[in-house]
């Protein structure tokens, strides 16, 4: 398949690299490079994509141009040509492939460790986030729980000396109604005597 400027920029292999500048600023004139003929033959839709492989945000790519029999073997980063190697053998191109996927992968570590390490924070603080959320509400129930404690503490103190007061006044009342049958039964009685003195 030759690759197209269209795909090369929606991001089939090597294309990324067409999405802005290709070739890495040096601060030289790059216009006769090998960065600026593969560039150059990309736009022109005159080469091949054998073979891309991605790490992070580093690759490699092997392109062949079949006009020429040339082979272009790119290690890319962030998007911008970082090395590329011109070769007429196949031999060279697939060992410098390897070697460049190789190095992408290597330099892609610390990258990767960056990525996961950043995950594993968000995530920790995500946690922290649910934690602190979650004592929060155990504290405010907790606080909750002791207030109506309190207050029911306090309802059942009231009600304690409620029930003295009332239980007080039932027995004083039980004491004045015993003191009421107790005189009735003596006025009675007294009423009975001088009764039964009349007969």
């Amino acid at each position: 398949m030759t690759v197209s400027v269209r795909n090369l920029v929606v991001g089939v292999g090597i294309g990324l690299l067409v999405a802005g500048t290709a070739v890495a600023d040096t601060g030289t004139n790059n216009t006769n490079s090998t960065f600026m003929e593969l560039q150059q033959m990309m736009q022109n839709q005159s080469i091949d994509e054998l073979r891309t492989a991605y790490n992070g945000s580093y690759g490699a790519s092997l392109l062949f141009n079949k006009d020429e029999r040339q082979y272009y073997v790119a290690l890319f980063h962030e998007k911008k040509f970082w090395r590329v190697i011109k070769t007429s053998s196949d031999t060279q191109a697939e060992r410098t492939y390897k070697n460049f996927a190789s190095q992408s992968e290597k330099l892609a570590e610390v990258e990767t460790r960056r990525i996961k390490l950043e995950a594993d924070e968000q995530y920790i603080a995500r946690q922290i986030a649910v934690g602190e959320a979650r004592l929060l509400v155990l504290e405010n129930d907790l606080a909750i729980q002791k207030q109506q404690e309190s207050t029911v503490v306090s309802q059942q103190n009231q009600v304690r000396e409620q029930v003295q007061l009332l239980t007080g006044a039932e027995r004083a009342a039980n004491r004045k109604m015993q003191s009421l049958k107790n005189r009735i039964r003596f006025l009675e009685e007294q009423q009975i005597k001088m009764d039964n003195a009349v007969d």
